[in-house]
């Protein structure tokens, strides 16, 4: 508390700047502020009753018309003691002149201009924004407003202490305006996703039932289809999903974000699919399949939408797929090779709409890292185990080693990610008690490596970088390349053993 009571006091006997005065976000990039952007915390003059606070609430930035000067922002929310949400907008915003941006209207039919200065502060674009606008009537920027508003955004529906910090330290001492003020907006679970795609309405009691043809893409032919990540009223369309069907398609490239349960393709012929689910086939010939490396937004929403679909990018066995159909001495597919990237098939989208998202197949960025799998089956070369228990840096410690792996000139064969009970420990890490207790706090995630010394390079790297970076956190390593041969066994059978529980 201390630390907070000196922010308040600095902000005492501070001037409110007018909007002239105000310095924005430098070398703004209007395209790298697009998409889909959280409202964590706000701030508004305006008088307003508990039970009109909103919930939930998100904001779609989306390019009118004129791409490179005008901004359509579609909004969402539900109010605080109700399920449904409702929508608002688009606002248009005049884009002209940096993050220095002008709001004219709320609402596309109104002929009134309202004119009121909507500036980006700050924002790195990847985590959070800083929003400042002004509703004083025939407003001009040269005055100090009387009508603030403040919006503090996030990429996902919460923000770090750091980048709190920093933008409260601004609000106090830039804006002159009391933090205490500032209002938090509850994100559950559950979100009111923004799509501008069939139009946003207030949803009332007694709205049209949803029609499935809004939601089928039929008899289309030499056309691009996308939607943006979120919910076509609160549909799922392009985003994580439970279930997909694709029937009777030629010639088609689909991308489909991550899937909970299966993707059905029927009497589909020369088609290329990209999308994260488990691989079953029947009645089918001459399949290729390739590990997916793919980000976009920097993985913010990419992560997001894995968890939403309870899937994790380490449990990734892209080459290992059943066939219940299969020919004895012959195969109905076969697996790419390792240098044919995704958009070798499938080209990037070139529409503007789609440009903020920075997608890409690189596999360095990949929130799915690159395996060889079943390639890798029949090569007689030393491997490695190495184990990250749960922990809060046990992802980012584990990309890290891969990175170093690669320079080392080592391969990832496979990775996996599940919870290892207290027997299954004890056989694996050959009864050390120590190990018994940390599988108690969660997954483990486990990467098995290859190649010349395999062993030894795994573990100088991981004993240089965990005492610089990560002493806190919990591993375990090969200590020989015949003790990793038992030991890559168990830890995959009893992977098995849980994924046919």
């Amino acid at each position: 508390m201390i630390g907070l009571f000196l922010l308040i006091n600095k902000s005492i006997g501070c001037t409110i700047p007018s909007f002239s005065n105000l310095t924005v976000q430098s070398n703004f990039s209007l395209q790298n502020f697009l998409g889909i952007w959280y409202e964590i915390k706000w701030l508004s003059n305006e008088y307003h009753n508990e039970s009109d606070i909103w919930r939930d609430y998100s904001q779609s930035f989306e390019l009118g018309n004129n791409v490179s000067q005008r901004l359509l922002v579609f909004g969402k929310a539900r109010l605080i003691n109700q399920e449904k949400c409702f929508s608002f907008g688009p606002w248009s915003i005049l884009a002209n002149n940096g993050a220095k941006m002008i709001l004219e209207t709320k609402n596309l039919n109104s002929s009134t201009k309202l004119n009121w200065p909507y500036f980006v502060l700050k924002t790195d674009y990847n985590h959070y924004a800083l929003i400042y606008t002004c509703m004083s009537e025939n407003y001009t920027q040269n005055n100090p407003c009387k009508e603030s508003v403040v919006w503090v955004l996030s990429r996902i529906k919460s923000l770090s202490n750091e980048s709190l910090n920093e933008l409260d330290n601004y609000i106090a001492n830039i804006l002159c305006i009391n933090i205490t003020k500032l209002e938090t907006t509850p994100q559950g679970e559950k979100s009111c996703y923004v799509s501008s795609s069939l139009g946003l309405q207030l949803e009332k009691e007694d709205r049209q039932a949803i029609r499935k043809e809004d939601f089928i893409l039929d008899k289309l032919n030499n056309e691009t289809i996308y939607q943006l990540p979120g919910l076509i009223n609160e549909q799922q369309f392009i985003d994580h999903t439970d279930q997909i069907q694709v029937d009777d398609c030629t010639n088609c490239r689909i991308l489909i974000g991550p899937v909970h349960g299966s993707i059905f393709i029927r009497d589909s012929t020369n088609c290329i699919l990209a999308t994260v689910c488990q691989l079953i086939i029947e009645s089918s010939l001459y399949i290729r399949f390739g590990c997916l490396t793919l980000s976009y937004y920097k993985n913010i929403l990419f992560v997001e939408q894995y968890k939403a679909a309870d899937v994790s990018p380490w449990n990734n066995t892209w080459g290992n797929i059943h066939d219940f159909t299969s020919i004895p001495g012959a195969n109905n597919y076969s697996l790419l090779d390792p240098n044919e990237n995704l958009f070798k098939y499938l080209p990037i989208p070139l529409d503007p709409s789609c440009s903020h998202l920075n997608i890409n197949d690189n596999m360095e960025t990949s929130i799915t890292p690159f395996t060889y799998g079943e390639l890798y089956r029949n090569r007689n070369e030393e491997r490695c185990l190495v184990v990250f228990f749960h922990h809060s840096n046990a992802d980012s410690c584990a990309r890290e080693l891969i990175a170093m792996t690669k320079q080392s000139q080592l391969v990832l064969v496979q990775t996996k990610c599940y919870l290892i009970n207290e027997m299954s420990a004890s056989r694996l890490f050959s009864g050390n008690s120590a190990y018994n207790s940390l599988v108690t706090k969660g997954p483990v995630i486990g990467l098995e490596f290859a190649g010349t010394n395999c062993v030894q390079i795994c573990q100088q790297l991981l004993n240089d970088f965990i005492k610089l970076k990560y002493q806190n956190l919990p591993y375990f390593t090969s200590q020989s390349a015949t003790d990793a041969h038992e030991q890559l066994d168990k830890f995959y059978n009893f992977a098995s053993m849980q994924m046919f529980a």
